[in-house]
């Protein structure tokens, strides 16, 4: 059933679910593909480790389960990013685990890009999710900014979620820091990256971003 879904997802490359999982699984970002009920369809390696970490999340149903306190609420907000998901819209959710300082960002947006007929309505109702743990050490996105721009750990966990199109408020969630932390962070992330605004960052990031795997 998961891989009939798949492909109808994907008509313009017919793509099977295994050739589907196997380029995914290169990819050192986590990814899911969702179906608007939340039902996950597939799910690349780096995804998996990264839930797989969180002692606080499991698999039910084929859906992602929140064990925490207010989990019926974290898991409406989930459905609600998931039903409000467009292919010009990046809805967040940030998950939290017991420990405050754990956290989860899941970014989702439509797969729908219109154009390929009877496949439409089946594209429309599935959606991709990027998973971010920003508690790791190094993402992709952070440590080759900081190998070439020799920014430190921080200022680099900082660019690659300002990049993610985060607002100061959200980094400074997702981190666990004060506004005021993000706000010194990007000022000196401003001028090693010799950019004047968050876009500046964004085209930083996505010109030199490559899977760690092919370094």
């Amino acid at each position: 059933m998961a891989g009939q879904e798949t492909e109808s997802c994907f008509p313009e490359v017919g793509s099977s679910q295994a050739d589907l999982q196997n380029v995914l699984n290169t990819l050192s970002t986590g990814i899911l593909l969702l179906q608007v009920n939340g039902e996950i369809v597939l799910m690349n390696r780096a995804a998996r480790s990264i839930l797989e970490s969180k002692d606080w999340l499991h698999l039910s149903d084929r859906r992602l389960r929140v064990r925490a306190e207010r989990s019926d609420d974290v898991e409406t907000r989930m459905q609600l990013a998931l039903e409000r998901q467009s292919p010009d819209v990046v809805s967040r959710v940030l998950l939290r685990g017991k420990d405050s300082s754990d956290s989860l960002l899941l970014a989702f947006t439509s797969l729908s890009t219109g154009g390929y007929g009877g496949a439409q309505n089946t594209a429309k109702n599935t959606a991709i999710c990027v998973v971010v743990d920003p508690n790791l050490d190094k993402s992709a996105d952070a440590t080759i900014l900081k190998c070439l721009y020799a920014l430190t750990d921080a200022e680099s966990n900082v660019a690659a979620l300002l990049a993610m199109g985060l607002d100061y408020s959200e980094v400074a969630e997702c981190r666990n820091i004060a506004v005021s932390t993000v706000r010194s962070y990007t000022k000196t992330i401003f001028k090693k990256l010799r950019v004047n605004s968050r876009a500046g960052v964004v085209r930083k990031v996505n010109a030199t971003s490559i899977p760690l795997d092919a370094m």
